[in-house]
């Protein structure tokens, strides 16, 4: 039997099944661990380098929330500050929502983007319903 070297190691030691895309595959048990490891690394970084940009009219600027919820909040303390009773968004182009008294050419601007504001994505149907969440707990408080 061959031995090993003191830095040599078998990636294929205590074999591990994992499940990807429903397909079951078998690795290494230390494979498996580096594997998951940098899978979260990538899933931090992708987090980190993406926020909610929200501008609030024309004459707004820019703000950065972690999460549509957040970013509603806001917003809705913002529509009960002003008085403003329909608070049910609608989309308006790919990066905005109309409500209230912020529609046409002076929506609400809201959208995944880096952190330079740039775009990267729209808002999904469920990120929207989280938006309407933050609203309504922004209003009340």
């Amino acid at each position: 039997m061959k031995r090993k070297q003191p830095n040599q190691f078998n990636i294929w030691d205590d074999p591990m099944q994992f499940s990807l895309d429903g397909n079951t595959h078998v690795l290494g048990y230390k494979a498996a661990t580096m594997a998951e490891s940098l899978s979260g690394v990538r899933d931090t970084m992708r987090t980190a380098l993406r926020q909610v940009w929200m501008r609030v009219g024309d004459q707004d600027d820019y703000h950065n929330f972690d999460s549509p919820h957040d970013a509603g909040y806001i917003l809705g303390d913002i529509l009960s500050v002003t008085g403003q009773p329909d608070r049910t968004p609608v989309r308006h182009g790919v990066y905005g929502i109309a409500i209230a008294a912020y529609q046409d050419m002076d929506y609400v601007s809201l959208y995944w983007g880096d952190k330079n504001a740039e775009p990267l994505a729209e808002l999904t149907d469920t990120d929207l319903e989280a938006f309407e969440s933050g609203i309504a707990e922004g209003a009340t408080n």
